[in-house]
């Protein structure tokens, strides 16, 4: 960290820096579990878009096109214009460190 930078005490809010911890953890391992779970109905649905559960949709699984511009190549092509369309601005992460 940049000794530098400004510093704020939050000794009062420990309690909720605590619990932000705890619920990234969750969130880590709650993403793991859904990801492992869809795996494994998108397996059995195989080439279906739709999954039924009792007669009724319950999951659905589709495909479509999405059109998007390729930043790299638009730099290999056009590298003036891409110059020209470049800009910086301010970016805030918030981290939690450990």
């Amino acid at each position: 960290m940049d000794v530098a930078a400004p510093t704020a005490d939050l000794d009062h809010l420990a309690a909720h820096v605590d619990m932000l911890s705890q619920v990234e953890r969750q969130i880590t391992r709650l993403k793991k579990a859904r990801d492992e779970l869809r795996s494994v109905v998108r397996r059995d649905l195989g080439g279906a878009e739709a999954g039924l559960i009792g007669g009724e949709v319950a999951v659905t699984n589709k495909t479509v096109m999405r059109t998007s511009l390729s930043a790299n190549l638009v730099k290999l092509c056009y590298p003036r214009v891409a110059r020209l369309c470049m800009e910086t601005k301010p970016v805030t992460t918030f981290l939690l460190v450990p």
